[in-house]
């Protein structure tokens, strides 16, 4: 569809609040989608890893998931409401490599504590919400400013 009709929308995201919305078209989103798949690339997510989605109900799912699936990555999608026990026998049964994850709220918190306590090298990708530096340089890949 990016291709045949670009400037169709694809996907309206609309936040919590009922009023801030996001609107992508296919072109938007195939341009985002590259970005973010170049950016696991450079993080060294490749081909065959395990990665976790954490991202509530935010737009940067749908980038993540379709980078994930353009590299041949496995996404494995997963709740916020996971605690520390939880993310350390998802690490554990998958495999998991990194996580994508969301800085709102104590759930980014609970899956560093589960990656250590574990012993387990996991690459914890910040989205949103958060101050941190890979929170800060995923929303410049979406902004296009990376």
């Amino acid at each position: 569809m990016a291709d045949k009709d670009p400037n169709k929308t694809s996907m309206m995201w609309v936040a919590k609040d009922g009023v801030t919305d996001h609107r992508f078209t296919f072109a938007e989103m195939k341009k985002y989608t590259a970005m973010t798949a170049n950016y696991f690339e450079s993080l060294g997510i490749k081909h065959g890893d395990r990665v976790m989605l954490v991202l509530k109900r935010h737009y940067q799912f749908w980038f993540s998931i379709l980078a994930l699936h353009k590299i041949g990555a496995i996404a494995i999608p997963a709740t916020n409401l996971l605690k520390e026990h939880d993310f350390d026998y998802r690490f554990k049964a998958a495999g998991v490599s990194a996580i994508v994850i969301t800085g709102n709220g104590d759930t980014a918190l609970e899956a560093q504590k589960a990656a250590e306590a574990a012993g387990m090298d996991i690459k914890l990708i910040m989205a949103n919400g958060a101050d941190d530096e890979s929170g800060a340089k995923f929303l410049q890949v979406l902004e296009g400013k990376a």
